[in-house]
């Protein structure tokens, strides 16, 4: 009888036993304090890229949803600038991110937009995925500085450069 309640145990708790990307977990974990917020769908924060689009992710970032009371319209969303420039182009295409934001819920839940100054984080950045060609030339070795050579001219050759 204890083994079935260990068992039982176990299926109540899962564990992950693998590394998990961060964004798999996030809507999960984070769902209490972004419905606080005022986001009952956390994809506005962790798809706020895809759904403004990248020149407009880059000027700003959503605070917050608030919706009227008893209400699942009408909604004023709060985003971020950080300076006087980026308020002014945020404010003229204002238009056109309501109704990115509207088009991801599917239907007309904000209404108007409202924008704070203060502190946007940065954009992630791709990485690097060429290395320069002069950078084998600071690795101090001649026979290994002659072989990283070779590898990056088969390299590019197979990928066609």
């Amino acid at each position: 009888m204890a083994k079935a309640g260990v068992a039982a145990d176990r299926d109540a708790a899962p564990r992950l036993r693998r590394p998990t990307a961060l964004a798999a977990v996030l809507g999960r974990a984070a769902a209490p304090a972004f419905g606080q917020r005022g986001f009952g769908a956390t994809q506005v924060i962790t798809q706020w890229a895809a759904i403004v689009g990248p020149d407009l992710a880059a000027l700003a970032c959503p605070l917050m949803v608030r919706f009227p009371r008893q209400r699942n319209d009408g909604a004023t969303l709060t985003v971020r600038v950080a300076h006087g420039p980026a308020a002014t182009t945020v404010q003229m295409k204002s238009p056109v991110i309501l109704d990115r934001v509207n088009r991801f819920f599917g239907y007309a839940a904000v209404a108007r937009l409202a924008v704070e100054q203060g502190p946007v984080p940065a954009p992630a950045r791709p990485a690097a995925v060429r290395a320069e060609p002069h950078e084998a030339a600071t690795v101090g070795s001649p026979s290994v500085e002659t072989a990283l050579r070779r590898l990056g001219d088969a390299v590019g050759r197979r990928s066609g450069q």
